[in-house]
Formats: C-alpha cells, sequence, structure tokens
C-alpha cells in the first residue's frame, strides 16, 4: 500500500513543481531559459551542487600563487625567459584545419601576442583550408612540417594519433622551447609572469584532487631537464595506460626528490578548470536566459575576461566534447548562441579582418 501511494504522489508533486516553474516564468522570467534556470533551483540539493561548477572545492596554495604570479628574485632573473614562441600540433589525424582550432590559434595570437606561432604538422594537412589560410595572412603564423615516420619511430609501442602527438610536442618543447597548446585550448590572460618563472618548465594541476599535471598546455625553456626526463620515461610505455605519460606520471616525476625546482605547478583553475565530465562541459555549453547572460557577462569584466578569478586559459577537452558541442560550432554559432563559452571567446573573432604578408614554411 506504501508503494502505490508513491506511484501516486511522485507525478502530483513533480507536475506542481513543473508547474509552479512555469508559473514563475509566466511573472518574473523574460523568457523559457530563466524558467529552465528556475527550475534547477527546484532540484535535489545534490543535483543543484553538481550543476553549480562555479563553486569548486579547492584553493590555490601559497606554492602556486607564487608559481602564477612571480617568485622572489633568487637571481633567476638574469635568465632569458621562456620564448614567446607558442605551437600547436595540428593534421596528425584530420586533414582539416577546425573552427574551434581556429578560434583556439586566434586566441593565442591576441593573448599572447607571439613572436610566431609554428603550427606542426606531417603530410595529412589540407593547406587550401579556409581557417588555415585565413592563419597564414598573418606573418607570425608559420607552418612546420614533420616526418610521420620520424615521430612513429619514437613510439614504437604506438601509432595511435594522440599519442605521436604527446611525443612530438615534448621534442619541440626540448629542441626549440617556447609555449605549446593543444588546439582546444583557449588563452584567456597573457602568459608573461610564467614565461619569467624561475623553473624551466611551467604546468597547471588537472581536477581539484591534483592528481595530474596535464600536457595540453606546457610553457618550457629549451633543453629542459624535466623534459628530458619526460621523454625518456616514454621507453616503458604502454598503449593501454591511456593518460599515465601524458597527465599522472609528470605529476609524479614533478615531486621526485632533487628534481622539485624543476616545474612551476599552477594550481587546476589557471588552464584545466571546468573539467571534462558531462556536468562541467553541459555548463559550459548550456544556453543561457537574460539571468544567466547578465551574470556571465558580470564575471567576465570583474576578470577581465576569465570566468573565475585567476583564470589564464580554458581547455576544452575536444575528445569529449566534440560530438555534442565542436562538431556544430562555426563562427554563427559563437556569435548568436549565449553560452558561457561562446560570451568568453566571441571576442577573439573581432580581429579577422586584420591582414598581414604571407609568411612562407620554415
Amino acid at each position: 500500500m506504501v508503494a502505490a501511494d508513491k506511484r501516486v504522489w511522485i507525478p502530483i508533486v513533480s507536475s506542481f513543481i513543473i508547474s509552479f516553474s512555469y508559473f514563475l516564468s509566466h511573472f518574473f522570467c523574460n523568457d523559457i531559459r530563466d524558467a529552465i534556470e528556475i527550475f534547477h533551483w527546484l532540484e535535489a540539493p545534490k543535483v543543484r551542487e553538481a550543476r553549480r561548477v562555479s563553486t569548486y572545492n579547492f584553493d590555490i596554495t601559497p606554492t602556486e600563487f607564487t608559481c602564477q604570479y612571480g617568485s622572489i628574485d633568487d637571481g633567476s632573473s638574469l635568465r632569458p625567459p621562456i620564448p614567446n614562441v607558442a605551437h600547436f600540433i595540428i593534421g596528425l589525424h584530420d586533414a582539416e584545419l577546425s573552427f574551434p582550432a581556429y578560434l583556439s590559434i586566434q586566441s593565442t595570437l591576441q593573448m599572447l601576442r607571439p613572436d610566431i606561432v609554428k603550427l606542426h604538422h606531417t603530410e595529412n594537412l589540407n593547406r587550401q583550408n579556409g581557417h588555415l589560410q585565413k592563419l597564414l595572412s598573418d606573418e607570425r603564423v608559420q607552418l612546420k612540417h614533420h616526418d610521420a615516420e620520424v615521430v612513429q619511430d619514437a613510439m614504437r609501442a604506438s601509432r595511435h594519433y594522440a599519442h605521436l602527438s604527446d611525443m612530438l610536442r615534448l621534442q619541440i618543447l626540448y629542441h626549440e622551447g617556447g609555449i605549446y597548446l593543444d588546439a582546444d585550448a583557449y588563452v584567456l590572460q597573457p602568459f608573461d609572469a610564467l614565461r619569467r618563472s624561475p623553473c624551466d618548465v611551467v604546468m597547471a594541476h588537472e581536477g581539484g584532487d591534483r592528481a595530474g599535471l596535464t600536457n595540453a598546455i606546457i610553457l618550457a625553456r629549451p633543453g629542459a631537464a624535466f623534459i628530458r626526463r619526460w621523454i625518456a620515461s616514454y621507453a616503458d610505455f604502454r598503449e593501454d595506460e591511456w593518460n599515465q605519460h601524458s597527465v599522472v606520471l609528470p605529476a609524479r616525476m614533478a615531486l621526485e626528490p632533487g628534481h622539485e625546482s624543476e616545474v612551476c605547478r599552477l594550481s587546476p583553475h589557471a588552464f584545466f578548470w571546468p573539467t571534462w565530465t558531462p556536468d562541467h562541459l553541459h555548463w559550459m555549453h548550456e544556453p543561457l536566459g537574460a539571468r544567466g547572460y547578465a551574470a556571465t557577462q558580470s564575471t567576465l569584466r570583474a576578470n577581465n575576461g576569465s570566468l573565475f578569478e585567476g583564470q589564464m586559459a580554458y581547455h576544452a577537452w575536444n575528445s569529449v566534447a566534440w560530438p555534442k558541442y565542436f562538431s556544430v560550432m562555426n563562427e554563427e554559432v559563437v556569435r548568436t548562441k549565449v553560452t558561457r563559452f561562446n560570451l568568453m571567446v566571441k571576442r577573439f573573432l573581432d580581429q579577422d579582418d586584420v591582414v598581414y604578408p604571407v609568411q612562407n614554411e620554415l
């Protein structure tokens, strides 16, 4: 009898909540999306908290604060800064440069003002791609070809493009130095202070538990000892351990006795918050009503273009976000659809008309 009563009451209560939210939307909301936002506040506390990505449960540590905002002068200021050269790897598995990747590179051009942006690629690249041609109209952007077989030889245990990219970025940084970024990383603030780090490598933690240092954004001086050790670690690479060498292992290596000063470790929110979880991706890409739009715009103004205080870049987790969000993204979507992500990156579309002489390939 009790179970039957529950089955009767559940639809009644659900109907009441939905009707009440509609009542609120009719009298107090500008559109139905505001009604949805109000309905979320009527959800169970645990569900509501899962949606509140802006409330994260970690604080920046003193070491991370020093890493991000400057360190005590110990004579390292006499060392040259990390080169202001940005590196992207494109065309390893897809011949076309996508619009989201184009926008990522635009954010780097505008926020970092790099001396050079190198687009590293193999044979799998359509050089007539419209987005690529637009980037190459900037004299700072250069194509850099790599022999796929040479890269594969360094990764004998795998031929997967993601693992080849992992190795290639380390080789590039060890020999050239600079700033490596995945083509789904959106730079929101200048990296000038990070480039003057006394450490030869700058990376950020992933997730509030700080279990890994993610290789999607790496700053490094050429010849960095940490990068050399990292490359050597691939000698025992196993393909079935997907993120062991790219996330978990570098975090462990950075804390090994005698090597603690090799890597400047940033708080997770500097580059990698929100995370790749479905709730976080939804929070970034959900349609916003009038109240959500106003709140997000206010936050972006307060943080100089970032969604959180201290957020310097946003990694968009393309490997999981592509099917639902980025596969359908184009300039019209960014300009017209009101989401937190679009409001954050829309400013990078405003420099498209700047034209520079075309730079020859290296």
